[in-house]
């Protein structure tokens, strides 16, 4: 863009100072500082063995010199310019050989007919001077080729393939600042190098200090600008023609992603989150301004200007706004991003003006280079400076305030640690004190200790006492064997007394009508509403009340004790509606005839018989006050030889235990029981003690267990 700008300065120059050329050119020794462009060639034509005339002899349409191509000039040249040094300057992506009068005078590359024979080059700096011996008519001819087009240009849609020839005086100021290249490459390069040393400073920052994510911006923003100008620069120095392409390709390209972490830096500063609309915006016109401008290869194209400059000016705009948004308040640093920004815009517009007004640029002399130079440079670093310095500045004040903080700290630190001496020597003090009254109570607590020791062991041996006279209420063990030839009783206090009991007694009969003696064996197993010394209590007061029923009142009939017992139990016990009492089962056991007569409450007993489970009948009551209040039955049962009945309280089947401490429960005691009902009734005793304990584990026994076996 520029150069076909610079182009077409050129040719406004040319047409106010020399006449419009025609086939031929006419040079004079008019104009000391004359730069002329040669166009109007003529071009050999391979075919018909003629030169055909042509506009200009850089862009030619359906030529894609993939051969050598050969071109002429005609020349005029007056007397005054015999002798005279002209330089010949030459600008093409290709390989070129030139001619004055059929000698060879120069050359840029080599030309050639194939392309691995080829060497091409852009001549830059490098010039040919020529001084004619002679006024008159004079040819330049030129052989030119420019294999690269065909393979790459042509892929970047760059139609222009040829060369463009400009002749002027070797005293000319065009010609004498191209000695100045040198110098400003050398200055860029330092910019270049400010920029990249930046960006690593602010990158080292960031990852040393996550927290300030503009550092990481800045840094991302300076190299990528460090980027840019390395490739305008690689663009003006480099004489690789692929080189100077691709730069000239990406360089308009890499506009975008510069003033988007320009942006992304000032939201940063601005302190605007992630998630808001404008930072959405400004993602969305990104990311279709970066598809529209990778998509169109070509390197010259309008509508990639068009939209390079409308995301440049609205970015321009946008960081403006933003940054005049910011209140400058003391101390946030916000007037060097300010000022750097209006120094941004102040030298553009100068540099606007002075180039397209005042016509000053590099070819304008030593000043006009300077200063050109110094615009440059001091607009292309006001930005990434002023924006280093207040990051700078910010990172500064945040680690000054941090030192404050940390001085308040220490300070507070001293008045803590001077609270906390005060503190220490106040608590042993206290200390002191407290050991003082520790003494003293520990001395009473020994002293009622020893006190609750003597009372605990009077009450200890008090229930000892009472484990003895319960368990002489309990069925002595000769009763048993006499009227129980095979039996076993499981009996096994939660604490040392126990609410569970098994009671016993035998009466004897004489009949009415005759001489003989009827004996009936009674069996009770029983669950006093508690455990411990409530439940002894209890179980005390039941075996009472069962003796009177049986022993006393002669009530001979189960169902009739329980009833006689309960009635008992709820004058003497219930008057406040309390549910004393107990479940358990009253057994009436045969002599002869094989009937076994029984009442239950609340308890169900079994009879294992030849390997099957028999659950027998029971009353869902307790003998006590309860919800029902009807007459006990008694329920009678034929056993037969072999048959095994077991009567338990519900200690066995509530225990908790086992793998995942849950009950062990009627149905698998039941299921126990017909395993070993097989063994004798010791064995079986021993089973259930060792199948209770192993259940049980190291967890607590939460009721009194008692469980009794016969076998018939």
């Amino acid at each position: 863009m520029f150069r076909k700008l610079y182009l077409f300065i050129s040719l406004v120059f040319l047409a106010t100072s020399l006449p419009a050329q025609t086939g031929h050119i006419h040079l004079s020794d008019t104009g000391k500082n004359a730069l002329l462009q040669l166009i109007h060639w003529e071009i050999f034509n391979a075919e018909t063995k003629t030169w055909d005339s042509i506009q200009e002899s850089y862009c030619i349409e359906n030529r894609d010199f993939n051969s050598i191509v050969k071109f002429r000039k005609k020349l005029i040249i007056d007397s005054g310019l015999v002798g005279v040094p002209l330089t010949i300057n030459v600008y093409h992506f290709g390989a070129s050989d030139f001619f004055m009068d059929g000698k060879k005078i120069g050359g840029f590359g080599i030309p050639a007919n194939q392309a691995e024979d080829e060497i091409c080059i852009n001549p830059k700096s490098k010039r040919i001077t020529y001084a004619f011996l002679k006024a008159g008519t004079h040819w330049l001819e030129v052989n030119y080729s420019n294999h690269l087009f065909h393979s790459f240009y042509s892929k970047l849609n760059e139609s222009c393939a040829g060369f463009e020839v400009l002749i002027s005086k070797s005293s000319s100021v065009y010609s004498s600042k191209l000695g100045t290249n040198g110098l400003f490459s050398t200055g860029f390069l330092i910019v270049i190098g400010i920029l990249f040393a930046l960006g690593l400073l602010h990158c080292l920052i960031y990852f040393f200090y996550k927290k300030e994510v503009s550092n990481l911006y800045f840094a991302v923003f300076t190299t990528l600008f460090a980027l840019l100008i390395s490739l305008f620069e690689i663009a003006h120095a480099s004489e690789s023609p692929r080189l100077i392409i691709l730069s000239l390709f990406l360089r308009w390209r890499l506009l975008i992603p510069v003033f988007y972490f320009l942006l992304q830096l000032v939201f940063a500063v601005a302190d605007i989150k992630k998630g808001s609309r404008l930072r959405q915006l400004v993602n969305i016109v990104t990311i279709v301004a970066a598809v529209l401008l990778f998509g169109i290869p070509n390197l010259y194209s309008l509508i990639i200007f068009a939209l390079i400059a409308l995301y440049t000016t609205f970015s321009c705009i946008l960081t403006g706004m933003l940054i005049s948004r910011i209140k400058a308040e003391k101390g946030n640093g916000i007037r060097i991003v300010k000022m750097g920004l209006q120094i941004f815009i102040y030298f553009a517009a100068v540099y606007f003006v002075v180039s397209n007004f005042l016509n000053l640029s590099f070819a304008s002399g030593p000043f006009g280079q300077v200063f050109i130079f110094t615009l440059l440079v001091l607009g292309i670093l006001s930005l990434p400076i002023s924006m280093s310095t207040y990051l700078a500045f910010m990172f500064t004040k945040n680690n000054r305030d941090l030192i404050l903080q940390l001085h308040k700290v220490e300070k507070l630190s001293e008045l803590t640690i001077q609270q906390e001496k005060e503190k220490k020597l106040m608590l042993e003090k206290q200390n002191e004190e407290l050991e003082s009254q520790v003494k003293i109570r520990t001395a009473e607590v020994v002293e009622q200790r020893e006190e609750l020791a003597i009372k605990n062991k009077e009450i200890i041996d008090s229930i000892n006492y009472a484990r003895k006279i319960q368990h002489a209420l309990l069925a002595h063990k000769e009763l048993l064997q006499e009227n129980l030839p095979e039996h076993f009783i499981l009996f096994q206090p939660k604490d040392i007394v126990s609410g569970d009991f098994y009671w016993a007694t035998k009466t004897i009969d004489k009949s009415e009508s005759s001489e003989l003696f009827t004996s009936r064996f009674f069996l009770a197993v029983c669950d006093s509403t508690g455990h411990g010394v409530p439940g002894a209590f209890m179980s005390l007061l039941n075996i009472g009340f069962l003796t009177e029923a049986i022993n006393e009142k002669k009530i001979l009939n189960p169902g009739e004790v329980f009833n006689f017992v309960r009635e008992r139990l709820i004058h003497n016990l219930s008057r406040e509606e309390q549910k004393d009492g107990f479940d358990g089962v009253l057994l009436l056991l045969p002599e002869k005839d094989k009937v076994l007569q029984y009442a239950a409450a609340n308890c169900k007993p079994v009879i294992i018989r030849a390997g099957n489970l028999l659950e027998l009948e029971a009353d869902r009551m307790p003998v006590g006050m309860g919800e029902r209040k009807n007459n006990f039955n008694t329920f009678s049962v034929k056993v037969e030889k072999g048959d095994v009945l077991y009567i338990y309280t519900d200690g066995f089947a509530d225990q908790f235990g086992g793998p995942k401490g849950k009950k062990f429960k009627y149905k698998n005691l039941n299921e126990f029981l017909k395993i070993i009902s097989y063994l004798d009734m010791n064995a079986q005793r021993d089973e259930l003690k060792k199948m209770f304990e192993d259940w049980k584990g190291e967890l607590e026994q939460v009721d009194d267990v008692c469980v009794v076996g016969i076998k018939f």
